[in-house]
């Protein structure tokens, strides 16, 4: 997921200014809560010219990540 927001976003703090949110809430979604993505799903998509099940992929992978840790 740190890749995706690079890769659409440059950084964490861009993304957050994007989508008006902190940037609190974006690290929380790489720490510990994928999940909270999808509440700016539409948002997202719109902004990153990738589709929902794309972001979908990116919030599943993110989860197997943290489980393993």
């Amino acid at each position: 997921m740190k890749k995706f927001i690079k890769k659409h976003y440059g950084s964490n703090v861009h993304m957050a200014e994007t989508l008006g949110i902190t940037n609190q809430t974006v690290s929380n979604w790489l720490r510990n809560n994928p999940r909270g993505m999808l509440r700016y799903l539409p948002e997202i998509v719109k902004t990153s010219d990738i589709t929902e099940s794309e972001l979908v992929w990116e919030v599943m992978f993110r989860e197997k990540e943290l489980s393993r840790d």
